[in-house]
């Protein structure tokens, strides 16, 4: 259920993202890159397309995802996420650190909203989980320096709290 709950996390970053972004316009069709480093998983691309379609978006309608892959080769990404930029795509969905990473080398303005990257700051991706910058948002597997940061909620939560050395 948690994979389930985090995929529609994804599908409603990206939708809000596209929602932020752009107001929808009667006969515009959107591009919605899509770039891994493996084919993606089904369930990620039918909460993306549920996602969106529950914001206005439908396929064949007013919205294209484009969906690529290096087909294998990490080596491929930095020229796949290349030509989703040409083909002007108004967004871009990431998923892995080698796939964002390629997506926020190739442009500096489409909108770009990753998951499953460990350690986005220290892949240079973002400023800071608070704020971002740039053009790259999304959702992150834990960084090490969020641990601090949910230790320091957990005791604002829960008053008088106190660390115990866990002994195995």
């Amino acid at each position: 259920m948690r994979r389930r709950a985090f995929i529609t996390l994804l599908g409603s970053a990206a939708a809000a993202l596209a929602s932020d972004v752009h107001a929808q316009q009667q006969g515009r069709v959107w591009r919605v890159g899509v770039l891994g480093s493996s084919p993606p998983p089904t369930d990620l691309l039918s909460v993306l397309r549920e996602g969106l379609r529950e914001r206005g978006y439908v396929e064949g309608q007013n919205l294209f995802l484009d969906v690529r892959w290096p087909q294998g080769s990490f080596q491929r990404n930095p020229g796949v996420a290349t030509e989703l930029v040409r083909g002007n795509v108004d967004a871009i969905v990431t998923w892995a650190t080698e796939a964002t990473i390629a997506a926020s080398r190739a442009t500096s303005t489409t909108p770009i909203v990753m998951v499953g990257v460990g350690d986005p700051l220290g892949a240079h991706l973002i400023a800071s989980l608070a704020h971002p910058g740039g053009n790259i948002t999304g959702v992150t597997n834990i960084a090490p320096d969020l641990a601090g940061k949910l230790i320091e909620l957990l005791v604002e939560i829960v008053p008088g709290l106190k660390a115990r050395r866990y002994s195995g």
